[in-house]
């Protein structure tokens, strides 16, 4: 589990071609005795591309599923990549932010990174 502020973290991830690749994200309030933030009502995308602002090569949204599941009240993000689409991915690392969208429009940026994809030895 990763837990988040809503500056931007940056996270190094690893994909397994053929595995289902699930993150955790807890969002919580900035400084001292931080707690999460409700995000009920929130909406979110998560876009992978080859390169900083290159072409798109996965996008992960709360609507669409497999993607990201909102967990209200905890605060929680889950990012699921599923088995069928990891096992397609010709890519060997890729770049990727999250935004999400309050209630009232607003859009944040809560992380951002990077991928490595690598093959499963069995």
């Amino acid at each position: 589990m990763t837990t988040v502020s809503l500056s931007p973290a940056t996270r190094r991830w690893t994909i397994y071609e053929g595995a289902t690749f699930t993150q955790q994200i807890t969002v919580l309030t900035a400084g001292i005795g931080s707690t999460p933030v409700s995000l009920t009502g929130y909406h979110g995308i998560l876009t992978i591309r080859d390169a900083p602002a290159g072409n798109v090569l996965l996008i992960l949204t709360d609507t669409r599923p497999p993607g990201l599941t909102f967990g209200g009240s905890l605060g929680t993000i889950d990012i699921v990549i599923s088995s069928t689409l990891t096992s397609q991915f010709d890519w060997k690392q890729a770049f990727f932010d999250l935004l999400i969208t309050e209630p009232d429009g607003t859009v944040d940026v809560i992380l951002k990174g990077n991928f490595a994809v690598t093959g499963l030895i069995s």
